[in-house]
């Protein structure tokens, strides 16, 4: 069904961002199998919790052979690194396909390469615009833009994620918290639209004939 080829999918893709064998799945099945069974949680009567990690516990037996484990588990690996590779490689598309089709994953994306954007042409081209439009020197304009603007715009990537974490903001919180920013910094610039700065006479171009 739908249902099953769902969580065997997502049972391999965490089997394998924790590097376990694949074998594990005739472990884990049965068990999760035997949970949706038997947990019957009511939230809405019982006000129980919907995280089934908080009704149900797994204890490991005692008389288990802790030191032999590694070894088992380092078998499990090497006898299956083949095949967990090829099942890997034919299912990588869809993976791929999957997380880009996702809306969180394409806007953190293109945030970032706006930002690098940014960051790419503030570097190159703001250091000569100040030593042209404001007659200063070269040592003088690198170091506003190495010495100043990126430390700020470091400064602002470390304190939103300091929000984040004393908020415990959600998706939802951290998109208005992006906007409220951005329109900050919308309103404190738009006073540079009114302030204008003579242009510099450049042969045969400004100004032109």
């Amino acid at each position: 069904s739908a249902n099953h080829s769902h969580m065997m999918a997502l049972l391999q893709q965490l089997l394998y961002s924790e590097s376990l064998s694949l074998s594990w799945r005739d472990i884990i099945v049965p068990v999760v199998r035997q949970v949706v069974q038997t947990v019957r949680p009511d939230v809405r009567n019982c006000d129980d919790d919907m995280d089934i990690r908080q009704l149900v516990h797994i204890k490991k037996d005692e008389d288990e052979d802790v030191e032999s484990a590694p070894d088992c588990k380092q078998q499990l690996q090497q006898t299956d690194s083949e095949t967990s590779l090829l099942q890997f490689l034919k299912s990588f598309p869809r993976i791929a396909l999957r997380t880009l089709r996702s809306p969180i994953y394409l806007l953190v994306v293109l945030a970032q390469v706006n930002l690098a954007a940014l960051l790419a042409g503030l570097a190159t081209f703001m250091s000569k615009f100040i030593e042209r439009q404001f007659t200063q020197t070269v040592s003088f304009s690198v170091m506003m833009i190495g010495g100043v603007c990126i430390p700020l715009a470091v400064l602002g990537t470390v304190l939103g994620g300091v929000l984040m974490r004393r908020l415990s903001l959600s998706v939802g919180g951290a998109s208005k918290l992006c906007t409220a920013a951005i329109f900050l910094c919308i309103l404190s610039s738009a006073p540079l639209l009114f302030i204008g700065c003579s242009t510099q006479n450049v042969a045969e171009v400004f100004p032109q004939g």
